[in-house]
């Protein structure tokens, strides 16, 4: 799917509203803003059939199964690559069910020339138990001119389990047992007690 992005809408501003409103304010700036116009509607149009199939070639590796600590932040490492070869700048982002969050919506990222794969490391958190599924990761490529900005999907087919923390179990149930209600009590020795001979009193 291809959508438009600002540029082409700051340009159709700049554009089409003097031309609406040159034959009424000054009709002999009609003539040059509608070639303008169609000048702008042409770059648009060839942008438009350039970006055409930019998202294809881009592949990404995805774990099967990633684990995560209910409560505490986790991580999910992926690779993107370009198939064709190509520097190619653009947005990326993941499709988080319910359940999963991150303090990361997007990413903006340069895949290498040459095939290789940029990996990437995207913070994961769940505050409670249970296994998700990451089932999309979405990619955004501008057109060669910026006026477009083309959208894709690649299957990630990811389970994310999420399991108890441990570690924040087993401090809460130390702190249980070294509570006993008698802080500030501290042992001392006493004579008098005792069968040994030092330890009576005159």
């Amino acid at each position: 799917m291809i959508v438009p992005r600002g540029r082409l809408l700051w340009g159709a501003g700049f554009t089409l509203v003097p031309l609406s409103l040159a034959p009424v304010a000054a009709q002999a700036l009609l003539p040059p803003l509608a070639g303008l116009a169609a000048l702008l509607l042409s770059v648009v149009l060839l942008d438009a059939l350039l970006s055409a199939g930019r998202d294809r070639g881009i592949a990404g590796e995805f774990p099967e199964k990633v684990s995560l600590s209910r409560g505490r932040e986790g991580h999910l490492e992926f690779a993107l690559r370009d198939g064709r070869g190509r520097p190619l700048a653009l947005r990326v982002g993941l499709g988080l069910p319910p359940g999963l969050e991150s303090p990361r919506a997007e990413e903006r990222v340069l895949l290498p020339a040459g095939g290789e794969s940029l990996r990437l490391r995207w913070p994961l958190e769940s505050s409670r138990r249970g296994a998700f599924d990451i089932e999309r990761c979405h990619v955004c490529i501008p057109s060669p001119l910026g006026f477009w900005e083309r959208q894709g999907t690649l299957s990630a087919g990811i389970r994310v389990e999420v399991h108890t923390d441990l570690l924040s179990e087993q401090r809460k149930l130390a702190a249980l047992f070294l509570h006993r209600g008698e802080a500030g009590l501290h042992p001392q020795r006493q004579l008098g007690q005792g069968r040994e001979f030092e330890k009576l009193r005159e």
